[in-house]
């Protein structure tokens, strides 16, 4: 089974509710660590959509440096 974010939610017994929103909720647990705006810049390069507004909008109140 290839490693994806959906795989890797539900063996922490997440609910999916999208790749920002389980993206933050990994960030939350201390599963997954980057800066939010590294985060941002690699999800671009990748040719992920989001509008920067609403990025930032989910993830206003992770403060992640490193």
């Amino acid at each position: 089974m290839p490693f994806t974010l959906h795989w890797a939610s539900s063996r922490l017994g997440l609910e999916v509710k999208g790749t920002l929103g389980i993206m933050k909720r990994l960030m939350e647990l201390g599963k997954f660590r980057s800066s939010t705006e590294a985060l941002l810049q690699d999800l671009k390069k990748m040719d992920f959509r989001v509008k920067d507004k609403i990025f930032w909008e989910i993830f206003r109140d992770i403060h992640q440096t490193s």
